[in-house]
């Protein structure tokens, strides 16, 4: 079910065909999801962590995101991702459009787009950071 500020925005825009409202999805659906979608957007006011936007780069899909402290450890903007100030609906408008007509008309920097999300993400694998822990717990013994 659809709850929260913008239940009625959502119920709207999935009646006129704007968007599909999915409710909870397996890791499996959603991964899926993320590497069949030319973007993905992360509304979020706040954010412990931007794990969502380094799965959906994982998949090689470009984020745009709201720009507070947890999208900007995990989002390079203008590298893998765009970056739009909170509460600021018309940029994120601003940015669909901007990936739209990359992926239209400039598909060369879109694909670039899209290499550098893989690229970010894998900045955080799960190797990567074991690798930097160990790093530093050996290093102070």
């Amino acid at each position: 079910s659809i709850e929260g500020p913008l239940k009625d925005l959502v119920i709207k825009a999935e009646r006129r065909g704007i968007i599909k409202f999915l409710g909870f999805v397996s890791d499996d659906v959603l991964a899926k999801l993320y590497a069949e979608s030319h973007v993905a957007l992360f509304p979020s006011r706040e954010e412990a962590f931007g794990l969502v936007s380094l799965e959906a780069q994982a998949s090689g899909t470009p984020v745009i995101a709201t720009d507070i402290p947890a999208f900007r450890q995990s989002v390079v903007n203008g590298v893998s991702g765009i970056l739009v100030k909170p509460y600021k609906s018309e940029a994120f408008a601003e940015a669909v459009i901007k990936l739209r007509e990359l992926w239209m008309f400039n598909r060369d920097r879109y694909v670039e787009m899209c290499v550098n999300a893989r690229r970010n993400a894998e900045r955080f694998c799960w190797e990567r950071i074991a690798k930097r822990i160990y790093k530093l717990i050996s290093s102070s013994i």
